[in-house]
C-alpha cells in the first residue's frame, strides 16, 4: 500500500500543540519579532495564532512525515513520536 497525504491525515486528523513545538524546534523554524528578535515559538503563541499558520504548519507536518516515510519507511521519527502506525 502506498503512503499518500490523504493516508497520513486520516490516521492524523489533529496534531497536538506539544507535537507542533517540537516539529517547529526540529526544523531550526524562529519566528522574528520585532521587538525581541528571533525566537522559537511559545506554547501561548502556538495556541493563539492565527488558524490559517496552523493549517500551514499541519500541512508541513504532513509533508514531512510523508518524505521521512518515504526515506526512512513507516518506523521513524515521525511515527514514533507521534505513536501511530502507518
Amino acid at each position: 500500500m502506498e503512503i499518500t497525504k490523504e493516508y497520513i491525515k486520516s490516521k492524523l486528523p489533529t496534531i497536538k500543540s506539544t507535537f507542533s513545538l517540537w516539529f517547529i524546534g526540529t526544523s531550526s523554524y524562529s519566528v522574528l519579532h520585532s521587538v525581541y528578535g528571533r525566537h522559537q515559538l511559545t506554547r501561548q503563541q502556538l495556541k493563539y495564532s492565527s488558524g490559517e499558520y496552523k493549517n500551514k504548519l499541519y500541512a508541513n507536518i504532513i509533508d514531512a512525515i510523508l518524505a521521512e516515510t518515504q526515506i526512512s519507511g513507516k518506523d521513524n521519527v515521525f511515527t514514533k513520536k507521534l505513536n501511530i502506525s502507518l
